[in-house]
């Protein structure tokens, strides 16, 4: 079982983002006092480094197209529900009329299974299976009295696309989770060189106030396009699960 992925803050991302252009470009000014402190942390390629994990994470934040199929299909699952309804109410009507008063067979077109049946979508397509199934059988009968073929037609194409749509869900599901672990990911790595500029700014600016606040990390309440007032907070942040 693949452990969960945690990001190593608790801020919107595009604080995040936003915050790692403007500390890049105090960076690349003041990069020689940085190499000066530490050059085996900043070395030649730290900056190159650094504009390139932020292009990255920009780039998988702006692909939300794992998200907005899982949207499309929810809706496009939706919409089939209630097509499956509409032709299951439109059968049970002419069940009703061709058997009136036999359980039996009624029962035998899920009279009484149905409301379970829309419990889930497992249980939703293993119904439109054997209501196919049924409704196969009776065709004849069922026609004589005006359920016709194109109907049954209908009625087999519906659990095909119902199918088809809940594949397409599970898939869509499956490449969301994994592109969400890509996006937590990349913004880790940003925020992370993010966390070695800022604590090792507190150290090479330490009697320049006005330095320390170009280094600041972004907190919930801070806008780095229009504040730079606010205080450093702590590089031991408190670990977000999402």
């Amino acid at each position: 079982m693949a452990s969960k992925i945690f990001l190593k803050y608790n801020l919107p991302y595009t604080n995040i983002l936003t915050a790692a252009d403007t500390i890049n470009t105090y960076y690349a000014d003041d990069e020689k006092d940085f190499k000066n402190f530490n050059n085996s942390l900043f070395t030649d390629s730290f900056k190159s480094e650094f504009l390139a994990e932020v292009a990255a994470a920009k780039s998988l934040m702006n692909d939300f197209c794992a998200v907005e199929e899982q949207l499309k299909e929810i809706d496009d699952i939706k919409k089939i529900i209630a097509l499956c309804t509409s032709a299951y109410q439109e059968l049970k009507f002419f069940v009703e009329r061709t058997f009136p008063g036999n359980l039996t067979v009624w029962n035998q077109f899920g009279f009484i299974d149905y409301s379970i049946a829309t419990s889930s979508l497992t249980r939703l397509i293993q119904f439109m299976g054997r209501l196919c199934y049924i409704a196969e059988k009776f065709k004849d009968v069922l026609a004589n009295n005006g359920y016709s073929t194109i109907k049954l037609i209908r009625l087999n194409n519906l659990k095909d696309e119902l199918i088809k749509e809940v594949a397409e869900q599970s898939e869509a599901k499956k490449n969301g989770a994994s592109q969400t672990s890509d996006r937590i990911n990349s913004l880790n790595k940003v925020w992370e060189k993010m966390v070695d500029i800022n604590e090792a700014s507190l150290i090479i600016f330490k009697n320049n106030y006005a330095k320390l606040q170009k280094y600041l990390l972004p907190s919930n309440n801070f806008d780095f396009q229009n504040n730079y007032e606010n205080k450093a907070i702590p590089s031991d942040e408190k670990v977000q699960n999402i």
